[in-house]
């Protein structure tokens, strides 16, 4: 009877345990990137939008940032976390950045670069 016992016991505990890890796999999958007011909204108190145009760094805004989140998503394997495509060059934005290009600040000619070794593929029949 005792030994029966521990194997119920043994089950609830294991079925207990997949449930949480579960949930767990579901949060990280499902998980939005809080942010801040200030990567919400173009109108803080000193406005985001610093500047448009190259180089791109935190606070450009306008379609060469867009572009560049949409190269930046196409090289996110697996696209887990993909940015969301705003032409705000904020923190999220910079961080891939800086895993990519080894730089927070992008020129224009490195950004040509990249998009030329990009195989062709998606990425560049967007931009022709």
């Amino acid at each position: 009877m005792e030994a029966k016992r521990k194997k119920q016991i043994i089950i609830g505990v294991t079925g207990l345990l997949t449930v949480v890890v579960l949930y767990g796999v579901y949060v990280l999958l499902t998980k939005k990137d809080k942010k801040t007011a200030e990567e919400d909204s173009t109108t803080t108190a000193q406005g985001f939008c610093k500047s448009s145009g190259f180089p791109l760094s935190y606070g450009s805004c306008g379609k060469e940032v867009g572009d560049l989140q949409r190269f930046l998503n196409s090289k996110q394997h697996p696209p887990l976390s993909l940015l969301k495509v705003d032409e705000k060059f904020g923190k999220r934005t910079e961080q891939l950045a800086k895993q990519h290009f080894a730089s927070t600040s992008i020129t224009a000619s490195q950004f040509a670069q990249a998009k030329s070794k990009s195989g062709g593929g998606f990425f560049n029949r967007i931009f022709k």
